[in-house]
Order: C-alpha cells, then structure tokens, then sequence
C-alpha cells in the first residue's frame, strides 16, 4: 500500500477509559474498517505516502488537505473511508480477494475499472464500458485463461466483449440489460460477445474458430429491454457458462440465450420468465447440465438445424439433469432437424404447452434428429395447452431415428406418455407411462413408414379411468408398417386393453410374453364331445390345439368367442368321441 504500509503512532494518555497508553505503538490493520475519525492532535504520522492508485487505501485527492506531506505532519483528523456511500472507492477489505485480478467495481451509480497491476484505467458512470476497457488491458497472446472480477450493481448500456482465454466473474453482481442489442430471429448479436467478433455459424464449420476458452459465471443478469437476444454466444470453441441467474424483468419474456458454439458446458444457470434458449445450427459438443427452466414463453431449450437459419448440422447435444417448468407455448426439450448424436438424461419436464421432450423433422429440409438417447427423464403433465405427449417422436417416411427411450417416466399427459410415429429403428424400454389421457405408449404409422419398433420392459398402467390402452398401434394403407416387437410389458388396469392393434396392421409383428395381456395360454381339461375350455386369453383365440388321450380319437376347434372355444371329440370314423382329459394350447394375435 503507497499511503500506509505501516502507520506507527505515539497516543497521548488522555485519562479516559479505554485509552491508549502514551507508550505503546498501533499497527492499523488496513483490511478492516476505522471505528472513527482519528484524532492525532500535534502528533505526526510517518510513512505516510501518497495514494496514487483507487487499489490505495485512501487516495491522494482524498487525503491531501489532511496530510502536509513535505513533514508527514498530521493538520487535521484522518477519515478512512469504509466505501459504502456513492462515491467512495472500494475499500481494501472489498478487494482483497480479487489482489491481482482485473476488478470492475462499483459503488452507487459510478464505476471503476483497476487493472491487474493496480492502475486504474476507467473511472464513470458507464458499466459497460468499464468492463469492455479492463478487458482490453489483459495479456495479449496468452493461452490460459485471465481473471476479470465484476463486482457491480448497475445497467448494461452496451455490449460486453469478452476477448479469448477470459473468465467473467459476475459473482454477486446484478447486471440489468437496459437497451436493445439484438438483431432479430438472425442471433447473431447478444449483450455478451466475443471480442474478436462473430461471424457466425459459418465458422463452425471449418477444423478451426477463432474464438477460443471463455468462462462467464456468477451474477443475477435481468433483461429489462425488449431484446429477442439477450446473448450470443456464437463461434466460441471452448465455453464454460455457469452458476447465474438469468431472468426476463417484463412480462414480454423476449429474452433469448442463441448458442452456436462448440465444446460448451452451460452448468447451474437458473431461467426464469426468459423466452428461449437456441442452441442453433453449427453447434457441436454442448451440454447443459443442472439448470433450472422456469415459466419460459416458447420451448425452454431448442435445438436442432431448421432450413430459416442454415444448412450446417448440430451435433453432440446433451442435456442432463435439468429442470424445466412450463411454457406458454412449444415444448419442454425441442430436438429439431439435422441433429446427429443427442441425448436427454435425469431431466424432469413438466407443465409444458406441447410435449415435454419432442424429436421431430424440421419443417422445410424434413431431416430429423439421430442416434439419441432419451435415458431416466420425468415428463409428466404436459401437453396442457394441446395433445401433447411426455415424449413425442414424429418424422416423415424414410427417416432413420436410432433412437433409445429408456427409463423414463411419463404420467398424466394430456395425450400419451410415450408418441412415436413416421420414424425407424427405436428401442422403447423399461418405461413407466401411467394414466395418460389415452394411452401410455402409442406407435403410429398414419403419417409415414414406421419400421424396427421393438417395446419391451415397459410398465403401462391406468389410475382413475384415464389411459385407455397400456400400447396402442395404428396403421393406415398409405405407409408400410413392419417389424414391430411388443415383448415382456406389464399393461394391466387400463380402461379399454392392455394392448390395441389398430387400423390397417404391421406386415410383421409380435405381440407377446405381456403381462396384463395374454396371447398364449394352456391347460389339460375334462371334455365331453362339444364341450368348451375358457382360454383366458385377451382376445379371440387367432389359434387352438387340442390333443386327446385315448387312441383312435381327435380333438379341434369348432368356435369361439373373447371368453371360450368348444371343442369336438370324434373317432376316426366321425362318431363322437369319449369324454376325458385333453390337453390344449391356444394363441391369439391382435
């Protein structure tokens, strides 16, 4: 410290209690605070030196009518300011834990920015130029990552441009986004920008970006203007965005978070009121982990490749243990698109307008979303402003998903737990899909090709009159509907069946091994010629074998109904039969 590195001072015994001895000797310490003025009477003070610099524990032009510095004689009381009031710098207890970063502090409605080296190189009233100017004292050519502490309180006039291998550090800060800095659906301008400026997803494209290793965490940042983007975070390879709170100040809820990077985590960053946040064409290798989404306008989180914004694909997108709680229209988790290589993990998604996750083709290029995995979700009650499922994946003939779904719950949807349709090769299982509105699984072949569908392990069960069908299919003549599996699923209680194969059906297909809806039965019985067996099973029998057990007699068929089948005993020459105990073995196919 210039002003005091070490204050000694000699007290005159004044005979008061509490008073310093005349003989002793005070080492102020300059981290904490002065309990009052100090009275030094005709008393000098050595080592008395002049602040220069707002990292000082007093400044110069704030000492200087009490200090004749050529006899470092004390004139007058000495004030240390405790920097609390409009005007004061910080004082070094504020500091002290950012000593040798970069440091924008505020204090009331002013703003000081103190390089890494203590000078000061922005005094004012404009943060966001307090910001952008410290950041342009970092270290050229550094590889690593440089410190730059944003301790303030105040409004964003202007875009932050955070230069390469830079962390943020809004810890403790609220920053408000008072004017306008976007450009429209384009995305490509946000308050917080790269400083070596975006050109977009073309960037993406190629082996390398210009933008390298940012770190953005802490803060309380609220969109108080009518910005469609709050940030852009555009051609950034190596972005690590956590532990803030990002909220819409109105009730437009235009905020929107627009990430077309790559090598990204966004971690522990609460949404509250925003619009959306795009992870959009180009951007590779993010994952969003442990984030809150809370009463979000359009879809919390999108993604996905639409031909309105580009042609470049988006792949590796991962979003695990998320929370997302309704929106006033769109879906909870939006796979959209040229997607390539997805997977939505422990997320719970609940009171969406649409579907909770969806995975569907874009409009215009009819690509659509592969190689997912939709792993240990919750996605109950959505679908609440439309027929929405918990999980809905629809496609156009021909597209290939690879999908898994597995280990997800999805209850009380105002269509079906689990939507699938005019998509290929998914796996769908070891489910839980209750109480839906109409059925907890629904394979759908009415809006194209839907081919390689194999269900089993899946738990789809009704309470209170609600899901109609533990799994439905349907199939029209207008699309092929093939190699279906429903295999090892519990689809007891539901109001209607277990299972329904409905419409025109699968040209191959099984429907077996499903507890709550047999299709195989068996048993020995007591018959006498024309008597009936009750096959138990859940629906008319599609086949039956009978086998009697005295020689020279047969056994078959001769009708049945949802409940029996009655059986014929003959000899060989016609007459009826004996009575005995036969064996029998009946099988139906939906």
């Amino acid at each position: 410290m210039k002003i005091f590195a070490l204050l000694v001072l000699a007290l005159l015994l004044v005979g008061q209690a509490g008073a310093i001895s005349k003989t002793s000797l005070t080492e102020l310490n300059l981290t904490q605070n002065m309990p009052a003025a100090l009275k030094m009477g005709g008393y000098k003070v050595t080592g008395m030196g002049a602040g220069t610099a707002y990292g000082d524990a007093t400044n110069l032009g704030q000492s200087w009518g009490k200090v004749n510095k050529t006899g470092d004689t004390m004139t007058g009381a000495l004030v240390v300011l405790n920097g609390t009031a409009a005007g004061n710098p910080p004082r070094f207890s504020q500091l002290m834990a950012v000593t040798g970063k970069s440091v924008v502090y505020g204090q009331g409605s002013d703003f000081y920015g103190i390089a890494s080296n203590g000078s000061l190189v922005y005094s004012g009233a404009n943060l966001s130029q307090a910001v952008n100017t410290v950041a342009a004292t970092l270290p050229t050519g550094r590889k690593v990552r440089a410190d730059l502490r944003l301790l303030a309180t105040g409004t964003l006039t202007g875009k932050l441009m955070v230069p390469n291998y830079t962390t943020l550090d809004a810890t403790g800060s609220t920053l408000t986004v008072g004017v306008n800095v976007s450009d429209g659906w384009n995305c490509f301008t946000g308050i917080l920008q790269n400083s070596r400026g975006f050109t977009g997803m073309h960037d993406l494209t190629k082996t390398t970006a210009t933008n390298k290793d940012i770190e953005i965490k802490g803060g309380r940042w609220i969109n108080a203007a009518s910005n469609e983007n709050m940030f852009a975070l555009n051609s950034i390879d190596g972005l690590y965005w956590h532990d803030m709170i990002v909220e819409q100040a109105t009730s437009a809820r235009k905020g929107m978070v627009v990430i077309r990077s790559m090598n990204v985590i966004v971690e522990r960053v609460n949404f509250t009121n925003m619009w959306i946040m795009n992870i959009a064409d180009g951007a590779k290798y993010v994952d969003v982990r442990d984030c809150d989404f809370t009463n979000n306008y359009d879809s919390p989180i999108s993604m996905g490749t639409g031909a309105d914004l580009g042609t470049y694909q988006t792949r590796n997108i991962t979003v695990s243990d998320c929370d997302l709680n309704g929106c006033t229209e769109g879906y909870g988790l939006d796979f959209y698109g040229d997607v390539k290589g997805f997977g939505a993990y422990r997320n719970r998604v609940s009171n969406m307008y649409g579907s909770g996750i969806l995975i569907t083709m874009d409009g215009a290029s009819r690509a659509m979303p592969k190689q997912g995995k939709i792993i240990g979700n919750v996605a109950n009650n959505n679908g609440l402003g439309t027929a929405g499922s918990g999980i809905n994946v629809y496609g156009k003939s021909g597209n290939d998903a690879a999908l898994v779904i597995s280990q997800n719950t999805a209850n009380y949807n105002n269509f079906s737990g689990i939507s699938v349709g005019a998509a290929s090769n998914m796996t769908i299982t070891d489910n839980v899909c209750n109480a839906n509105a109409n059925e907890g699984i629904f394979i759908d072949a009415e809006g194209g090709i839907t081919t390689g569908i194999i269900a089993s392990g899946n738990q789809c069960h009704d309470y209170g009159g609600r899901q109609d069908y533990g799994i439905h299919l349907y199939g029209t003549v207008s699309y092929a509907f093939d190699d279906v599996v429903l295999t090892g699923n519990s689809v007891g209680g539901n109001v209607v069946a277990g299972i329904s194969v409905a419409g025109t059906k699968p040209t191959t297909y099984i429907v077996e091994n499903n507890v709550g809806f047999v299709t195989r039965n068996f048993g020995l019985v007591y018959l006498a010629d024309g008597g009936t067996i009750t096959h138990g099973l859940a629906g008319i029998p599609t086949c039956i074998m009978v086998m009697t057990g005295t020689a020279g007699q047969n056994a078959y068929c001769t009708g049945a109904d949802a409940t029996t089948a009655t059986i014929a005993i003959k000899t060989y020459a016609g007459a009826g039969g004996t009575t005995q105990n036969c064996q029998w073995l009946a099988m139906y196919k939906p």
